[in-house]
């Protein structure tokens, strides 16, 4: 169907475009169009099935009212979960979302960024490689606000919302050890990210160090192979008579039950595994698997919560840090 312009409307009701402008736009009685004008105006853009310019209508008023969010795979449920969150949350707005992922790389997230800048998003949602801080201090400065989530720079001044990464290992830990785990393995993920180092900090601290362990049961591998380096890892902490495996990463959890599966290991008799991080399925596998929880939901509002206020605040706008606590959710694996 082809588009109807403002003109052919305005030709058709026989008044000049800015009288058939203000009409459609909601403002006749504002600027004294008489009531006959405006019905006339109103009943041809019906019928000829009208549909303003969204874009061009923003931009006059200095907005696109479209935020730009960067996430490292949108794959991933966790990250497809926020996003959803978000979308349901900017429902009864007027704002949109552009989305992309940067599979952990420097540069596509660079890349993305300047896209979403060419776009004149109204803001940015990052859950950053934690390399292009310079960048992303830049745009904030500029005026265009940055907002931090799941992932943060501790020395920037930058917003952010992410979960208590710590927190959460550490439940993971009390609950294996209080449960009579003496032996308990972990297998994380070789990345330079503050969330992951606060991961494997609790663990060592709170199992490693506090038990005065002298096994190394803690495996860090590679990203960019991380679903044959995890089976592979879960082999090896089972040679070393490990009973309880703690994953960093509900994908990692995954591919480490497909690992146990593969080998005949039955969970949790012969050993026990929990997740940072739940996945629906967790509650569909039998048996279930212990996970630790992280409030998409909230963390979607709080996103927004703190995007609406510095976008209309941004003279006396203050630094957000938002820690939300984590739940354990104990399952019988």
């Amino acid at each position: 169907m082809k588009k109807v312009s403002l003109q052919v409307i305005a030709q058709k009701a026989e008044v000049s475009m800015t009288t058939a402008s203000m009409v459609l736009n909601g403002k006749g009685d504002k600027h004294k169009i008489n009531k006959t004008t405006q019905d006339k105006v109103l009943r041809i853009a019906k019928e000829l099935n009208y549909r303003p310019n969204a874009s061009a209508r923003n931009l006059s008023r200095g907005k696109t009212m479209t935020i730009g969010i960067i996430v490292p795979n949108i794959a991933d449920s966790y990250y497809s979960s926020i996003a959803f969150h978000l979308e349901q949350e900017l429902a009864h707005s007027e704002y949109h979302l552009l989305l992309g992922s940067s599979l952990e790389d420097q540069a596509k997230e660079e890349e993305l960024i300047n896209a979403f800048l060419a776009r004149q998003v109204d803001a940015l949602l990052v859950a950053t490689t934690q390399q292009n801080l310079e960048l992303l201090e830049k745009v904030n400065n500029s005026g265009i606000p940055v907002v931090l989530f799941d992932r943060h720079h501790p020395n920037s001044q930058l917003p952010y919302i992410i979960v208590d990464n710590y927190a959460g290992i550490k439940k993971l830990v009390d609950h294996l050890y209080q449960s009579g785990h003496k032996a308990i393995g972990y297998i994380g993920l070789d990345l330079d990210l503050h969330a992951i180092h606060e991961r494997q900090r609790a663990y060592r601290e709170n199992y490693m160090d506090r038990f005065n362990m002298q096994t190394n049961y803690m495996r860090a591998i590679e990203y960019d192979n991380y679903a044959e380096s995890c089976q592979q890892a879960v082999s090896e902490l089972l040679t070393l008579g490990v009973k309880a495996i703690i994953f960093e990463t509900h994908y990692l959890t995954l591919h480490g039950i497909k690992q146990l599966v593969e080998l005949g290991v039955n969970y949790p008799d012969t050993v026990s595994i929990a997740s940072f991080g739940d996945h629906e399925v967790f509650s569909i596998f039998s048996p279930h698997i212990t996970a630790i929880d992280q409030p998409v939901d909230r963390i979607a509002k709080e996103c927004l919560k703190v995007i609406f206020e510095r976008m209309t605040n941004r003279e006396n706008e203050t630094t957000s840090k938002i820690k939300l606590e984590p739940e354990l959710i104990i399952r019988n694996s």
